[in-house]
């Protein structure tokens, strides 16, 4: 039954991703997460919630969901609905700093568009480290590392038109917070 519902989710918010889906803010707990478990941050667009708390599963982590008005992650923070004052509302309002012993809390690489680590960690006192693009990498990162230059890449794909072929050509990977050089 929960497989078919989350597989009911995934298509359906999948073909309506232009709507906001919210889903309920505050902290997850997956597995059973000890004072040194992982501390994870989402945003509230049901869809994300669905794929990142099924890609986890098995491990012991917090998951926070903060606030991006239902929008998912990327949009959110590039359109300013997900904010650094979400993140410190979250953090500071689920009761996690009771929870761990660190004060270290990761986010998905695409919400840098629009959120500040240090001024996370200057209001919160909540170390931010980036994590991968898709939620379906969040478990085979190390979540005491920085994720590797892998885990921070969009493959981007190219579809010719059916004139010429259906195949699909696939783009070179790109870096997304790759230094610029000057």
């Amino acid at each position: 039954m929960n497989r078919l519902r989350y597989i009911l989710i995934n298509v359906l918010q999948t073909l309506l991703r232009m709507l906001p889906f919210p889903c309920k803010t505050g902290l997850i707990k997956i597995g059973k997460p000890d004072r040194n478990s992982p501390v994870l941050l989402t945003g509230n667009f049901r869809l994300t919630v669905e794929r990142v708390t099924r890609s986890i599963e098995g491990m012991d982590a917090y998951l926070l969901v903060a606030n991006s008005r239902g929008v998912n992650v990327w949009c959110a923070a590039t359109g300013g609905m997900l904010t650094n004052h979400d993140v410190v509302s979250v953090l500071k309002t689920s009761g996690i700093e009771d929870l761990v012993d660190h004060r270290t809390v990761m986010l998905p690489q695409l919400a840098a568009t629009g959120i500040e680590g240090r001024a996370i960690q200057h209001k919160a006192g909540w170390k931010v480290i980036w994590g991968p693009v898709r939620a379906c990498v969040w478990r085979i990162v190390d979540f005491q590392a920085k994720s590797t230059i892998r885990h921070r890449q969009a493959r981007l794909e190219h579809r010719l038109s059916p004139s010429r072929s259906k195949a699909t050509r696939p783009l070179r990977p790109i870096n997304l917070f790759a230094k610029c050089s000057q």
